[in-house]
């Protein structure tokens, strides 16, 4: 009897440390940050764009104090882009980010003049360090 209630002690205890663990996660911290221009980035993070513009990505680059994360939407058929930030914050498994692809109904068609347009956001944030992972979890409309 002795040893079912130690069991049943030890079980709780691990039951309630777990559910601590969970809540911690799900508590959102908000990041400040501000849009970046391509040319004020790193040139082998540019070069990294350039190489995937062409389709979907999603990407993060940090550097000691700052972390980008670069959102590409491929190319697009329609100029006149816009791309906005609908929600930014991290969660212990990383960078999570909402953003929203937006036509503003300009341009011309790729038939006409042959251009593709690639458009694509950059976020300056801070890097975190410790119990955050620089993973990003992104979600594009």
């Amino acid at each position: 009897m002795r040893r079912m209630i130690t069991a049943l002690g030890i079980c709780l205890a691990l039951f309630l440390s777990g559910c601590h663990v969970m809540e911690e996660d799900e508590v959102k911290k908000r990041l400040d940050y501000t849009i970046s221009s391509y040319d004020r980035l790193p040139r082998e993070l540019q070069e990294v764009i350039d190489r995937k513009k062409e389709q979907p990505f999603q990407i993060t680059y940090s550097n000691r104090d700052s972390c980008f994360i670069v959102i590409g939407y491929g190319g697009q058929q329609m100029g006149k882009y816009g791309i906005q930030v609908r929600e930014l914050y991290a969660l212990r498994d990383g960078y999570h980010v909402r953003t929203e692809l937006i036509g503003t109904g300009k341009g011309t068609k790729e038939g006409k003049d042959g251009i593709v347009y690639t458009p694509f956001i950059i976020i300056k944030t801070r890097r975190l360090y410790g119990k955050y992972s620089d993973q990003l979890h992104a979600i594009s409309s």
